[in-house]
């Protein structure tokens, strides 16, 4: 069965992301509109499984509009986009069901395994701190003593994501130390213990002829030292 899904946006470049993510005739049917009031008009041709709402900052008022969109479509699950997320808006939208938040850019990747995850009938817990991108060069060091070495995309308070080119992948629940040189004492060298969560590669042949793929994957900090 395809998943309905209405997409509220104005119109501009961003939204094409957006439209990519979506695009799969065989698990989506999508709707476009400009704002709350149409959807509600267009529901009565187009009842929706998930709404995805982009506004350019999640704030209060956002959690009282997803509270009317629960109250009026019971079943209808809420992944709210935005650029930048009021702290207090994200900790009062951690209590509310089937309602998720991401924020652009960042966390545009993200869509899909969210989606996915309401299509499936399961839940999609709430990032606790926003991401913040970093680029600097880290290593990775296995289980088994090896060094990998790799980049980060992005950092968070409780986690990371990297990218760590190598001909070994990294399995989830696998734990590592993730060493980086610190960005406020020069010479330090910082250490974290952590687990992965998710791993992926990517890449094509050329570059397994060569023993090396890219690889993704995303880290969870147990410890620091």
């Amino acid at each position: 069965m395809l998943t309905r899904i209405a997409v509220v946006s104005s119109p501009g470049e961003d939204l094409e992301k957006i439209r990519a993510t979506l695009r799969n005739p065989m698990k989506y049917t999508v709707r476009e509109f400009l704002s709350m009031e149409a959807v509600v008009h267009g529901l009565v041709s187009f009842p929706m499984d998930i709404l995805i709402l982009r506004v350019p900052a999640f704030s209060d008022r956002h959690i009282e509009m997803s509270l009317r969109v629960r109250r009026r479509f019971h079943s209808a699950s809420i992944i709210a986009m935005a650029k930048s997320i009021e702290p207090q808006a994200r900790l009062k939208a951690m209590k509310l069901e089937r309602l998720r938040l991401l924020q652009e850019p960042l966390e545009v990747s993200d869509l899909s395994a969210v989606v996915d995850k309401y299509r499936s009938g399961q839940t999609s817990s709430h990032r606790l701190h926003p991401r913040a991108r970093r680029e600097e060069e880290v290593q990775v060091i296995d289980q088994q003593g090896r060094v990998h070495r790799g980049r980060f995309l992005d950092f968070a308070q409780m986690g990371a994501r990297l990218s760590v080119p190598s001909l070994y992948k990294l399995e989830p629940k696998q734990s590592v130390q993730i060493v980086y040189n610190s960005s406020t004492e020069a010479g330090k060298k910082n250490r974290l213990e952590a687990k992965v969560v998710w791993s992926t590669f990517a890449g094509g042949f050329v570059d397994q002829f060569m023993g090396v793929r890219q690889q993704t994957a995303g880290f969870r900090f147990i410890a620091s030292y």
